[in-house]
């Protein structure tokens, strides 16, 4: 499936319309608290426990559309504490992780983004179906993959960028020609048995 963030329209499919696909947008930015955790180093130690347990962190800010990975939070925290580090401290690294992540995943959407547009002008200029036969060539296909087809195979041409490929196109285009006679405004390409006989009885010259 198609990285989730705004992509370009290159995620559309050639044989499908509907819309572009968004993030799943389920998460607000976190809030720090004002009272962020103090450094106890100075304290007694009465009890001989290290008392850098003792620190406790609030939530961190994340930019819009981040989610915290609290599996993650979960292993990084005891070392946030080992290390001694204040709230404020704590948070750089997660803006560190958080930049990275977002630089990553933008560059899964370039390149799903390129890989459709490669597809996209593949179908197009194929020698067997594109060229000034693509639009027609479109029909046929489509007119497949609805009479063929289900909801969920559309919606997975459309949201893995599959129906751009040029394969997939050059399939449901053979079948939809197969079909022909079932695409809408072509009746009057249907055979009549009714003309038939009567070519058959008064021949033309």
């Amino acid at each position: 499936m198609p990285p989730e963030a705004t992509a370009t329209d290159n995620s559309d499919s050639l044989l499908t319309t509907t819309e572009e696909q968004t993030p799943n947008d389920t998460s607000t930015d976190a809030v720090v608290s004002d009272d962020a955790a103090t450094d106890d180093t100075g304290a007694d130690d009465t009890d001989g426990s290290d008392n850098t347990d003792e620190v406790t962190f609030t939530d961190f800010s994340l930019p819009e559309g981040m989610t915290m990975d609290e599996a993650l939070l979960a292993e990084v925290t005891p070392l946030f504490k080992e290390a001694g580090l204040t709230q404020e401290q704590a948070q750089k690294f997660i803006d560190i992780q958080a930049k990275q992540n977002a630089g990553a995943e933008q560059n899964s959407i370039d390149a799903f983004n390129s890989q459709m547009q490669t597809w996209k002008d593949e179908s197009k200029n194929d020698a067997e179906f594109g060229g000034d036969k693509f639009n027609e060539s479109l029909v046929s296909a489509k007119s497949a993959l609805d009479k063929f087809g289900t909801p969920k195979l559309t919606e997975l041409l459309n949201n893995q960028g599959l129906g751009n490929h040029p394969e997939v196109i050059r399939l449901l285009t053979k079948v939809g020609r197969l079909t022909q006679e079932d695409v809408p405004g072509n009746e009057q390409h249907k055979a009549s048995p009714e003309k038939d006989r009567v070519a058959i009885l008064y021949p033309s010259n």
